[in-house]
Parts: structure tokens; C-alpha cells; sequence
């Protein structure tokens, strides 16, 4: 498959210059003040696993979520699966040219290998999350496809050369600018939370803030439509030869 998304010659250490940071993710396992809640353990029982061993989520626990401080934004993990699924299948993905990192609710940040494959069912999804959470990496043994960093979010895009953030409130640009941005080691941060503002530490991280839509989007959609605009400036710089 990969041989279909051929790379032009690259100057060493161009490979991965583009991070992209999925923050505010709701991948989480039910704090303890709320592990005891009726609807944590009922769901539990059902699937004969341990209050601890599964992701808190909104469409099976939210009468136990009203205890929780920002529940608004909290158990939704399935945005971030399905914007991991896009972002892991998109050609410069496959071409190795990025960095996909996943900071959670909780502030823990995540790295995945761009040659993992993601099951596409959520309950299996649930299961690595889970894993990942424990014990800091998936697989436990051998070489990790993911694994926990131990460093902020800030740290890890420290030495970007531009950081953008994609919000329906920044501003909508034209080719040129993706264009300057896959010419510099560059950090997209993409929301991947339900509702709400970006947290003001983020609006200060970034360096731009720019919109990919007049239309508030999923964060899939997001990430579908900034890829293929990247995918067309990394051609349009003699990057690769096509996609």
C-alpha cells in the first residue's frame, strides 16, 4: 500500500516536520470520586471488566458525569478514534512525514507510531486506551506503536517553527499559506473535544490560528479537509511526487 505514495529524496531530518496534536481528548478512565456511581459500575458488570478498566463515556455514563468539573468537554474518546483514524490513513501519514500526538483531558500526552493500525470498532479502541493508560505503552512488551511521553504538550512543540491552531475563529487562508508551512518544521493543534473554545493556554501556544470552514466542522472533517490542503502544498513544493 505504501508503494502507491511515493517521496521525493528529502533532506535528512525533513521526514516528520509536521506535528499534529489532537488536545483536549477525552480518552479517560473514570475518576474514583465517580467509579462507585451506578451507571460506572452497571456498565462495568456488563462487560465483565473492572470500573477501572474502562474509558469514562458519555453515552453510558453521563448521570455519573454531573459530578465531574468540565463534563462538558469530558467522555467523548470516540472523537479522537475517528480523528485518529483519518489522520493515521492520510498519505503523509503513510509517507512518515508526520508526528501524530494526542494530549488527553487529564493533560497526559501521547505519541503513536505512524505505522499503527487503529481498529476501527471503538470497544477494541477502548481496550489499547485503556492498556496505554495503565501502563504507559501498547504493545506492554516489545517495540511500543504507542506510548506516553513524559513531557507537556508545550515541551513536545517547543521547537516547532510554527505552531497553528485550527478553530472556526481563525482565519481563513489561502494555498500559499499551507504552502509556507510545509517548508518549516510546523505543530497543527486540532481540538478534539465536543464543544467549546480552545483553552486560552492553547491560543498562546500557537502562533497563528486559522480556519479551514465557514461551517463549524466535526473534528474529523478537520482533520480530512487541513491533510488534503497539506498534501496539496507538499506537492505544490516538489515534496512528493503524488498522492
Amino acid at each position: 500500500m505504501e508503494g502507491r505514495f511515493p517521496l521525493l529524496a528529502m533532506a535528512a531530518g525533513q521526514e516528520k516536520r509536521l506535528t499534529v496534536v489532537l488536545f483536549g481528548a477525552g480518552i479517560e478512565i473514570p475518576p474514583p470520586e465517580i467509579r462507585d456511581h451506578p451507571a460506572i459500575l452497571a456498565d462495568a458488570r456488563r462487560r465483565g471488566r473492572k470500573p477501572d478498566s474502562i474509558l469514562l463515556y458519555v453515552a453510558r455514563h453521563r448521570f455519573a458525569m454531573d459530578r465531574l468539573e468540565d463534563f462538558e468537554r469530558r467522555g467523548r474518546p470516540d472523537i479522537a478514534h475517528r480523528a485518529l483514524l483519518a489522520l493515521l490513513d492520510s498519505p503523509l501519514n503513510r509517507m512518515g512525514m508526520v508526528r501524530p500526538i494526542v494530549e488527553t483531558i487529564e493533560g497526559r500526552v501521547f505519541e503513536l507510531s505512524p505505522d499503527v493500525r487503529l481498529p476501527k470498532d471503538y470497544y477494541q479502541f477502548e481496550g489499547l486506551m485503556v492498556q496505554l493508560l495503565k501502563t504507559g505503552r501498547v504493545p506492554p512488551e516489545g517495540e511500543p506503536l504507542i506510548w506516553m511521553l513524559d513531557e507537556s504538550l508545550e515541551s513536545v512543540v517547543a521547537d516547532a517553527e510554527v505552531k497553528v491552531l485550527l478553530s472556526e475563529e481563525g482565519e481563513r487562508v489561502r494555498l500559499d499559506a499551507w504552502r509556507e508551512l510545509v517548508r518549516k518544521k510546523a505543530a497543527l493543534l486540532i481540538g478534539a473535544y465536543q464543544k467549546g473554545s480552545p483553552p486560552e493556554r492553547i491560543y498562546k501556544l500557537a502562533d497563528k490560528v486559522w480556519s479551514v470552514s465557514k461551517h463549524s466542522l466535526m473534528t474529523t472533517s478537520v482533520v480530512c479537509r487541513a491533510m488534503a490542503y497539506l498534501e496539496l502544498a507538499a506537492l505544490a513544493e516538489g515534496f512528493v511526487e503524488e498522492i
